[in-house]
């Protein structure tokens, strides 16, 4: 059965007309929330930065910040092992001190980022892990990392907590098994971002959030 002409742009513009409102309603549905500028952060938080090397001598590393990025200074050493550079995003400040957030009803985090020179970099999700885990310190938490690149035009990061995964590193220590790659989102303390095995030693390196 053939449909009147005159029906055919109705029916094209009930689609259209559902289409928008599917469109909106999937929007306004999701959760988006700015940590930056800081004066616009739907949380408190602070940032960190820190240094050093498994052996040899220590990288280095400076705080660049302002109302608008962060930025982190660093330099790794050529005959240093496992040498680390990282900036660090503590979910807390002055007022509220520690504490850990809630983040179970996020799915990632964007990243709009740049770096010089060109680096390959973690993200590091540090999550609370009962019975492991001690306020206030950080390498008690869960990490839950995922690798990413980094250039030197502004370029966006998406960042998806399901992939995230917890390094062999942290889990055999604690006695856990290889296999545990689970992360609590509903205990998050913080997350950071850290140079890679494969970042560039003995260059002046700099990222920029």
């Amino acid at each position: 059965m053939t449909l009147p002409q005159r029906i055919i742009p109705l029916l094209v513009l009930l689609l259209l007309f559902s289409l928008i409102v599917i469109k909106t309603a999937v929007h306004f549905s999701m959760l988006h929330h700015e940590l930056l500028p800081e004066e616009k952060s739907y949380f408190p938080w602070r940032a960190t930065v820190n240094a050093g090397a498994n052996a040899g001598p220590v990288a280095s590393v400076g705080l660049r910040e302002n109302t608008q990025t962060l930025a982190a200074d660093f330099l790794l050493p050529v005959d240093a092992l496992y040498p680390y550079a990282t900036l660090g995003i503590t979910l807390d400040d002055d007022r509220y001190g520690a504490s850990l957030i809630d983040w179970s009803r996020y799915s990632s985090m964007v990243l709009k980022i740049k770096c010089q020179p060109t680096n390959t970099l973690v993200f590091s999700l540090y999550t609370h892990e009962p019975g492991i885990s001690r306020l206030p310190d950080i390498e008690s938490f869960r990490p839950a990392q995922s690798f990413f690149n980094c250039g030197e035009e502004w370029t966006e990061v998406r960042i998806n907590f399901a992939n995230l995964v917890t390094p062999v590193w942290w889990l055999e220590p604690h006695q856990l098994g290889v296999a545990s790659r689970s992360h609590h989102l509903d205990k998050v303390r913080s997350f950071a971002i850290v140079n890679s095995f494969q970042s560039p030693r003995e260059i002046q390196s700099s990222v920029t959030v």
